[in-house]
């Protein structure tokens, strides 16, 4: 026998089936736990980004409408409870801002009711039934100053129907609703027409003449302590963008109507409806009134005895969702805001709803005091 041969090892011929099928299984094993683990992880991204870009919406939402609601009423550096501002244009926004500076709107499970809405805003439609509606009007606190050019009379040395100011850095427009005041005194007219200064000096002069206005003259001369500000007419509500998302679902947004806007060189005012932010589903607002206990309450826009004169805060709350469903089931929550239950859709005579559907919602919640109007 050759030794060789016999000290050498058995040749190695493979692996058995049962063998083969040991492995297979414990590689299937371990595989479906790491794709477990990898579903459980993306998952939860998906839901850390929906929760984030929720959180980013509700902020920005609630930024924009506390920062123009808290300047409802604002009438510039005059105090209206001792001076009246002086109204010469053609069909103003407002002849009272001292009590017009907020209004609210509800509109119920039906439908907004328009008996009792302002003219301006007719052209507002599709708001969810329940969600709130408020409009606020108030004096930009953003201005340009009067300038006097010294030769001949102008309107800084007498009334006339012009008035010349540093440059346009405001924006203004023909046809815009303007205020000029220098503290002592306001005057809220309409631009009939803008002439740029031919000297190069960016100097613009407004034409207020009476074709839209009562009458070519305000109340008295205004010198180069005075400025000129635009007017703002703002009204916030929630609608649907006419948007799906990747399961057709509705995506709602918060959105304003401008109703001083008019086309270019366009007197007609027709107002402009502009989207804000995506994502917010409901806008539930109550008004805190001062009583003549000195104690406020705070009630809903549709509240018979409501003098929104006598209002110095605003309670607000708004409902926001994600764009896309994360959720493993059906959102069945009941959300509480300020003035109204928001139920899932399907609930049994709701105040209002939410989509019952997998996207994830959180409520934002604020009160806002107006320091321009309850004085």
């Amino acid at each position: 026998m050759n030794s060789a041969n016999h000290l050498s090892p058995k040749r190695q011929r493979g692996l058995s089936l049962v063998e083969l099928m040991i492995a297979l299984v414990v590689s299937s094993m371990l595989m479906l736990g790491v794709f477990q683990i990898f579903l459980g992880s993306s998952n939860t991204d998906r839901v850390a980004r929906s929760y984030a870009r929720i959180q980013e919406n509700g902020r920005l939402a609630m930024d924009i409408l506390t920062r123009n609601i808290r300047m409802a009423g604002y009438q510039g550096c005059i105090d209206p409870a001792l001076i009246d501002m002086n109204i010469i244009a053609d069909d103003p926004p407002t002849i009272d801002l001292s009590n017009d500076g907020i209004m609210g709107y509800e509109s119920d499970s039906t439908a907004w009711n328009v008996a009792n809405r302002n003219d301006d805003l007719d052209s507002i439609s599709g708001i969810p039934n329940g969600s709130d509606i408020v409009y606020v009007q108030y004096v930009s606190p953003s201005g340009v100053n009067v300038v006097c050019n010294g030769n001949g009379i102008t309107s800084c040395e007498a009334v006339n129907a012009n008035i010349k100011i540093d440059d346009n850095s405001v924006g203004l427009n023909k046809y815009d609703v303007a205020i000029v005041s220098d503290c002592e005194n306001a005057d809220m007219f309409r631009i009939v027409n803008m002439v740029n200064d031919e000297h190069g000096d960016n100097h613009t002069t407004l034409a207020h003449s009476n074709s839209h206005n009562s009458s070519n003259n305000l109340s008295k001369p205004y010198d180069e302590d005075a400025q000129v500000m635009t007017f703002e007419a703002l009204a916030y509500y929630v609608k649907d963008t006419g948007r799906n998302n990747s399961h057709g679902e509705d995506i709602y947004s918060l959105y304003h109507f401008d109703s001083t806007y008019h086309a270019a060189n366009d007197a007609t005012i027709t107002g402009r409806e502009q989207e804000l932010v995506e994502g917010i589903e409901q806008l539930q607002i109550l008004y805190g009134e001062r009583l003549a206990s000195g104690n406020m309450r705070f009630v809903p826009a549709d509240t018979s005895s409501l003098d929104f004169g006598d209002v110095e805060a605003v309670r607000l709350s708004i409902l926001v969702s994600a764009t896309e469903p994360v959720l493993q089931d059906d959102d069945s929550e009941t959300y509480l805001l300020p003035g109204a239950d928001v139920e899932p859709l399907g609930a049994s005579s709701p105040e209002t709803v939410h989509p019952a559907d997998k996207r994830l919602r959180q409520v934002f919640t604020t009160t806002i005091y107006l320091r321009n109007l309850g004085t």
